[in-house]
């Protein structure tokens, strides 16, 4: 792995988003830890949209945008806490895995 590119898209900001102001996070999260989380998404992330369609198994349908991303950028890894994805653990080529193996796959390189 030469670089690291991560890929976003609005669908996916708009959930993260609504993720980190749920009422379980607020008072965890600082608001200035989630605007410097924004500014790093909006200066360092590679943004995505219109990524073709895709079909899968997928549990939770509204996660399905995700593997139509993946496969649109090719992407190597999805990462991800969420089980309706990780249940998958591949999607036509992109493994879906969690954040610490993501983290054991860079430690190794």
């Amino acid at each position: 792995m030469e670089g690291l590119d991560i890929y976003v898209s609005d669908e996916l900001i708009k959930e993260l988003r609504d993720v980190v102001f749920r009422p379980k996070f607020l008072g965890k999260i600082s608001l200035e830890s989630i605007v410097n989380l924004f500014e790093l998404i909006n200066a360092k992330c590679h943004f995505i949209n219109g990524y073709k369609d895709t079909e899968s198994a997928i549990r939770d349908i509204k996660d399905l945008y995700l593997l139509s991303m993946a496969e649109s950028i090719p992407a190597d890894y999805i990462v991800t806490g969420d089980n309706d994805l990780l249940i998958l653990r591949n999607h036509n080529g992109t493994r879906i895995i969690t954040f610490s193996e993501f983290v054991d796959i860079v430690k190794s390189i």
